[in-house]
């Protein structure tokens, strides 16, 4: 049986997915800017979010109430976080990993997760596009 962090999970990614594409559909009607931008200012909205909400879970006590649903920070952070952040970019993610293995200094750990992801999925989806694409 799944556990109740995956309805949690799969509500917030939902509405970060919806935002998402809302954003870049208003910038696609709205401005003339690069069709890269809308994930450039997702990533960076995504970012700033997730820093706020883990901060905000880390200091906050077990049990918040939110109306008559009592919700524990796990729950909020599955909401939130892993859901929302992570429909909205899953930069923000990776961002907030990369943040936390500096500030537990390790370095090796944080320079592969940095480099290795940014190299090995550019890699991939190179690889996919020579291999795969007709």
């Amino acid at each position: 049986m799944l556990s109740q962090g995956v309805f949690w999970v799969f509500l917030g990614a939902a509405f970060g997915g919806l935002c998402r594409f809302t954003l870049a559909e208003s910038f696609r009607v709205y401005t003339r800017l690069p069709g890269w931008m809308p994930i450039f200012v997702a990533n960076a909205l995504g970012s700033l979010l997730i820093g706020c909400l883990y901060s905000a879970l880390k200091d906050t006590s077990n049990h918040l109430q939110t109306g008559d649903l009592p919700l524990n920070n796990e729950m909020l952070y599955a909401l939130c976080i892993t859901g929302f952040c992570g429909g909205l970019t899953t930069y923000s993610t990776f961002s907030l990993d990369n943040l936390l293995l500096i500030y537990e200094k390790r370095w090796l750990a944080f320079g592969f997760n940095l480099i290795g992801s940014v190299v090995i999925c550019m890699l991939a989806v190179f690889l996919e596009l020579r291999l795969c694409s007709p």
